[in-house]
């Protein structure tokens, strides 16, 4: 982040420490084996849709550090056991599960996920525009 006036200097460095401060506490806690889960509660209007605002939340997991496959996991596997709800996030018999299918790696980048080929919902195909 750069800032575009001086007076930005102080709030842009905050920032600056307040993530770094954040991805050092996500790795300390990921080392610790401490169960993480991904989500959003971003019920405020930031100018964008939620689902944007929830991807970008899976790309700043990763750019603290987490593979692709850790942060996968905590969007679904983790997130659905945390809930209770052991029938969602995995890809077993009588599991309720959506599947993307993406155009790259995801075991390699998360990044991946901007490109989404088809979704399979409730039974659905549906595919990308």
């Amino acid at each position: 982040m750069k800032a575009k006036s001086p007076d930005q200097k102080p709030a842009v460095a905050a920032l600056e420490g307040m993530v770094k401060r954040s991805r050092l506490r996500l790795k300390r806690a990921m080392e610790l084996g401490v169960r993480i889960a991904a989500g959003s509660d971003n019920y405020i209007d930031m100018g964008i849709p939620q689902g944007e605002a929830a991807r970008r939340v899976l790309f700043a997991y990763a750019d603290a550090g987490l593979t692709p496959a850790q942060v996968l996991q905590l969007a679904t596997k983790n997130a659905a056991e945390l809930l209770g709800r052991n029938n969602l996030g995995v890809l077993r018999a009588g599991a309720v599960a959506d599947v993307v299918a993406v155009a790259g790696d995801l075991e390699r980048d998360i990044k991946a996920l901007e490109s989404v080929r088809m979704v399979i919902a409730a039974g659905r195909v549906h595919r990308a525009p």
